[in-house]
């Protein structure tokens, strides 16, 4: 659940962001990712929610969450802890759900949503986020490979 409090409060405080006393707020991706192509989105976080906090701008503290909300979703290493949990405990037909449908949600979600909003902030975190995708792959990869004792 940590996942998607994450996005919610980053979400939350980027429609917080863009309102303003002639605008209501927007939760319209697209024209989110418009602002944020053109530069405006940073200017408004800023304006709104403050420059930074311990050391990062709030964009990079927002994009974040967002990264961490739908990592638990995909699932990536370390944000899947909850799924040997799920597929050991749940009937077939809900663990053929989750391995359809959620996992590409996730994934879904981050290249449809997240890079377009916080572009410049993922290409920031690229060199981490490719440790984290190679050691998702190698680990899912090792597992069933363990020796049971």
């Amino acid at each position: 659940m940590a996942g998607s409090v994450a996005l919610l409060v980053a979400f939350l405080a980027v429609f917080l962001a863009t309102k303003g006393p002639d605008s209501p707020g927007t939760m319209d991706f697209g024209l989110l990712s418009d602002l944020a192509a053109k530069g405006d989105l940073a200017k408004l976080v800023t304006a709104q929610l403050g420059s930074g906090f311990l050391g990062l701008p709030v964009m990079m503290w927002l994009a974040i969450g967002v990264l961490a909300g739908f990592a638990v979703k995909v699932p990536m290493f370390p944000f899947h802890t909850w799924l040997p949990a799920a597929y050991s405990e749940a009937p077939s037909p809900v663990t053929m759900l989750l391995t359809g449908a959620m996992s590409k949600m996730g994934v879904y979600g981050l290249l449809r949503i997240a890079l377009p909003i916080f572009g410049v902030q993922i290409a920031a975190m690229r060199t981490p986020l490719l440790v984290l995708a190679v050691a998702t792959v190698v680990m899912g990869a090792w597992r069933p490979l363990r020796r049971r004792t």
